[in-house]
């Protein structure tokens, strides 16, 4: 056994602790966002994001261009296959909305393929319904006229 111990990094800490600005700051800092696990193999980053499921953080990764396909040690397309592994269908929709390669032999069910789709759909707008023009009036009296005040001044 080689005396090389691996030391977790603070972009993975950020991402283990769900802590968008951590990851944001090691980011910035210079973090590898391919930093390589204990193996050697490329890609940790986003793979740990995708192992915890968590959607602020994998949309950071990938909007500063981590790869949504990179290789584990068991293979390519490992953050979509960790996605899928653990259950995490929206982030796993979300890799294949960002291009993802759907391994031959991964089956999709419908919860994820629905959430792609949803991803494709245009935004939901609520708007506000109009007021009438009365509602923004304020409840107090409006001040007295100057007809309405009465004056106590005695003019000689």
């Amino acid at each position: 056994m080689s005396g090389n111990k691996y030391t977790q990094s603070k972009l993975i800490d950020a991402i283990r602790n769900a802590s968008l600005s951590g990851v944001i700051e090691a980011l910035d800092r210079g973090a590898d966002i391919e930093e390589a696990d204990m193996h050697g193999q490329r890609g940790l980053p986003l793979r740990t994001a995708c192992f915890v499921g968590n959607l602020a953080i994998i949309r950071e990764l990938v909007a500063r261009g981590a790869d949504i396909n990179a290789a584990g040690s068991d293979g390519p397309c490992a953050p979509l296959r960790l996605a899928i592994r653990c259950r995490h269908h929206g982030v796993a929709a979300l890799l294949i909305k960002q291009g993802a390669i759907i391994p031959e032999g991964l089956s999709l069910n419908q919860d994820i393929l629905a959430q792609v789709d949803a991803l494709d759909a245009p935004p939901v707008i609520f708007e506000a319904p109009s007021l009438p023009e009365e509602s923004f009036r304020t409840t107090a009296s409006p001040p007295p006229t100057r007809e309405e005040t009465p004056l106590d001044l005695d003019v000689d």
